[in-house]
């Protein structure tokens, strides 16, 4: 795993709040001259810490105004059922997020859709179409209250040099470096 330090993280935070700064409007916010920004920047997207730099659309003003999350339980979890179910869901653009949970839910999924009636043909049509899918509740969200992209990257690089992450993680454990897991 990519070792980044407090640096890297500075500029981590100036571009999740806006992708469209320079190289040197970056290097400004963080207080260091333009080729090393860039370069830094360069080897962020290399390690696969910068995945991509999008534009975010307010979905209220595009017309999609209705979102809902949906759980779904598969009727087992095989291999087979879970990479189909994976497959199948990437696939559909109104699905926006997919999360495989532990517990008597299997999946959680976020869809956007223009109304009910949109989620309704959607669920009928795609979701319940599924082959695996046993159950599916649906949580319609009445209010969204917070919605970020933005990561909390506050207080990320500042470990002493010293301290490797293999041992921040075994003290975190309370179990020595070393110490076997189970």
């Amino acid at each position: 795993m990519p070792r980044f330090d407090e640096t890297d993280f500075k500029i981590l935070r100036a571009v999740q709040g806006d992708a469209t700064l320079s190289s040197a409007q970056v290097a400004e916010q963080v207080g260091m001259s333009q080729s090393p920004a860039w370069r830094r920047m360069a080897h962020l997207e290399e390690a696969g810490a910068i995945k991509k730099r999008v534009t975010l659309i307010d979905r209220h003003v595009v017309g999609l105004h209705f979102m809902v999350y949906v759980l779904i339980r598969l009727k087992d979890q095989t291999q087979k059922t879970v990479d189909e179910f994976q497959s199948r869901v990437r696939a559909i653009p109104e699905i926006v997020q997919c999360h495989m949970l532990m517990g008597d839910i299997d999946f959680m999924l976020l869809a956007i859709t223009e109304d009910l009636e949109a989620y309704h043909k959607l669920l009928r049509e795609e979701i319940s179409r599924i082959p695996g899918v046993n159950g599916i509740d649906s949580r319609v969200v009445v209010e969204e209250t917070k919605s970020t992209t933005e990561l909390p990257l506050n207080g990320l690089g500042k470990m002493s040099k010293e301290t490797q992450p293999d041992e921040v993680l075994a003290r975190s454990i309370h179990r020595p470096v070393g110490t076997p897991t189970k």
